[in-house]
């Protein structure tokens, strides 16, 4: 088999596993924002940020990856066009990760301060926070095509490496990736020191004292055990809540590394070997596949399972065994993932059968 047909089978390959990606992120992600619209449940402060990431993975399955598949081939041939092209998943990318940075201060503010975390985080916050993210991520990703680029080629053709200035990408991968994946790890450090404090602090009460001297004393001591067993309990699930925001974190992480460092050792050593295009690809298609994976990791959450449940149940009426959702008690948290704030002392219990859910 020649070089020029290994090049053409590995773009094929590469040609196929993008359009799976993209149909799989919209898809997904399209079931995301509708079980949010349609369920009161979800609607939660920290989920807005949530919803910011899903309408970037989004954006990437409906634009981003067919971009990506168009310069693969060298199109457009318009320099402008092109670059614009070429910048977009930079600045979805940047849009990610700055909402991923939103949901950790979120877990933060909510492990740590939990008593006044509706008053530090407020719906008016979170919405100009998000605004923000994205105009500063608009203003990085878009860089190259206000100038920071290798200029037009001679020929008339939208290759990555022949457009892109590698030196931006250096900056890129270090302002977009890097410093924000340290961020969240120190965050991360914080919430579990934290955590530890707060279960050492309100730890499962005992029974009532025997040397109680007065049934009014036992009853004072009884409602002030329930009370720690409810915040212990809330608590342990904002662990479990945490926990599943790390492995969105995690597999951001070991979705976009790879190409980034690849632009990085381009960028620092120029007259290093260039590797094959069958591994650059293959990191090309894993950072898109991170918009399809999302989705399947909020489903962690229960609440966020049950809203998708319902929501293909309503669009799929004819899956009746699927739709039979079980009318017990379900806590909320493994939607944080998806953001829940958690209301230590109130049991951290509610039944989806009256969440509000739209019908």
């Amino acid at each position: 088999m020649t070089p020029e047909n290994d090049t053409l089978e590995v773009t094929a390959v590469y040609f196929a596993a993008e359009i799976f990606f993209s149909v799989v992120a919209l898809l997904g992600n399209s079931l995301v924002l509708v079980a949010y619209a349609r369920s009161t449940r979800l609607q939660t402060v920290t989920n807005y940020f949530i919803v910011s990431l899903a309408i970037a993975d989004l954006l990437v399955g409906l634009l981003g990856v067919p971009f990506a598949l168009l310069t693969a081939k060298g199109l457009p041939h318009n320099f402008h066009a092109c670059l614009i092209m070429l910048t977009f998943l930079l600045w979805l990318c940047a849009t990610s990760t700055f909402s991923l940075i939103g949901v950790t201060v979120d877990r933060y503010v909510a492990v740590a301060y939990p008593l006044q975390y509706h008053s530090i985080v407020t719906k008016r916050r979170a919405l100009l926070t998000i605004l923000g993210s994205w105009i500063l991520a608009g203003i990085v990703g878009f860089l190259p095509v206000i100038g920071w680029n290798q200029g037009e080629p001679e020929k008339p053709q939208c290759l990555f490496m022949q457009v892109i200035d590698m030196k931006y990408m250096a900056f890129n991968c270090l302002l977009v990736i890097v410093l924000p994946f340290s961020v969240m790890l120190v965050l991360y450090g914080f919430i579990y020191r934290a955590i530890r404090t707060q279960l050492r602090r309100i730890g499962p009460a005992g029974g009532m004292s025997s040397n109680t001297s007065s049934v009014s004393c036992g009853i004072a001591i009884a409602n002030s055990n329930i009370r720690r067993k409810r915040r212990f309990s809330a608590y342990k699930r904002d662990v479990k809540a945490v926990k599943s925001v790390g492995v969105i974190i995690v597999i951001f992480a070991l979705c976009w590394f790879p190409l980034s460092i690849i632009n990085l050792r381009t960028a620092l050593c120029p007259s290093c070997s260039v590797l094959s295009v069958t591994i650059f690809d293959a990191f090309i298609v894993l950072s898109h596949a991170n918009s399809a994976i999302n989705p399947f990791i909020y489903a962690y959450g229960k609440d966020f399972r049950v809203a998708y449940r319902r929501t293909i149940c309503k669009l799929f009426p004819w899956c009746t065994r699927a739709c039979h959702i079980s009318a017990g008690p379900v806590t909320t948290v493994g939607a944080v993932a998806v953001g829940v704030s958690m209301h230590y002392g109130n049991g951290g219990e509610n039944s989806l059968t009256d969440d509000g859910y739209r019908t």
